[in-house]
């Protein structure tokens, strides 16, 4: 009777090679990921900028008095308003509205 028997001289290069791929793989897809996190957040941190600034409007809007001037500072926003414009600026972001004309029904 003949019995086969694989014997195993050394696995050290095996490891070391299956390490080095493992840790290639793991580079190479961080390498891909982290561009596309970092937009993520750039896009989420404009988008949350963007609604603030309209926030901000629609609360100014609401308190909006058309007889009365104002410049005001708000949280690192402008608010001007005066007879027929209202606006709200921060850095290079800027909300205006013009009235030309307005009718009341009673």
């Amino acid at each position: 009777m003949v019995v086969l028997k694989y014997e195993k001289k050394s696995e050290q290069g095996f490891l070391l090679l299956e390490s080095l791929v493992t840790l290639g793989m793991i580079a190479s897809i961080s390498l891909l990921i982290y561009p596309m996190i970092a937009r993520w957040m750039l896009i989420r941190k404009e988008a949350k900028d963007e609604i603030e600034l309209n926030r901000i409007f629609y609360e100014a809007s609401m308190e909006w008095n058309t007889t009365q001037s104002l410049d005001e500072n708000y949280k690192g926003y402008v608010i001007q308003s005066n007879k027929n414009k209202l606006s709200i600026k921060k850095e290079n972001q800027k909300v205006e509205v013009y009235l030309y004309d307005y009718e009341f029904e009673e």
